[in-house]
């Protein structure tokens, strides 16, 4: 799993994860979580791994250790990526309540073909069971959401 963050707090709260009313901070109608925790590993983003234009101005890369909150969608991480980026393993027991499939717009990039950008959502369904492949059948973009629970 992963978070795909918007922007990001130092915060003495609890550890947990709240799930946010309305539209995401970027417009779109989609589920979207305030995800608190205890930082325990942190590389800046670069260029060529991340959208950056989706971070504000003040959004930081805080010290291991510190407790942050920060402002996200959840997505299902391939276990390709961990290996590609290498990620460190930091897996952690959760519950899934829900799963829910986000479909997403297309745009073609001026100059380049077959070259697409991701756009807005278009509409998220809730999902019994993931089937990859199978899933992408709409000629959208998928992205897997997950609705999470800390175990009691």
């Amino acid at each position: 799993m992963r978070a795909s963050c918007w922007s990001i707090r130092e915060t003495p709260a609890q550890e947990g994860v709240i799930e946010l009313p309305g539209p995401d901070p970027s417009g779109d109608n989609a589920p979207h979580y305030e995800l608190t925790g205890t930082v325990e590993w942190g590389q800046e983003a670069s260029p060529e791994n991340y959208i950056l234009e989706r971070f504000s101005p003040d959004f930081f890369v805080p010290v291991v250790g510190t407790r942050a909150a920060v402002v996200c969608r959840l997505e299902v991480m391939a276990v390709h990526e961990t290996e590609d980026f290498g990620y460190p393993e930091l897996g952690r027991d959760w519950v899934v309540q829900h799963l829910k499939l986000q479909h997403r717009a297309l745009v073609p990039v001026p100059g380049h073909a077959r070259t697409w950008n991701v756009d807005k959502v278009l509409h998220v369904d809730d999902i019994e069971r993931m089937h990859r492949w199978a899933d992408e059948t709409s000629g959208d973009h998928v992205t897997y959401l997950l609705d999470l629970q800390l175990p009691t």
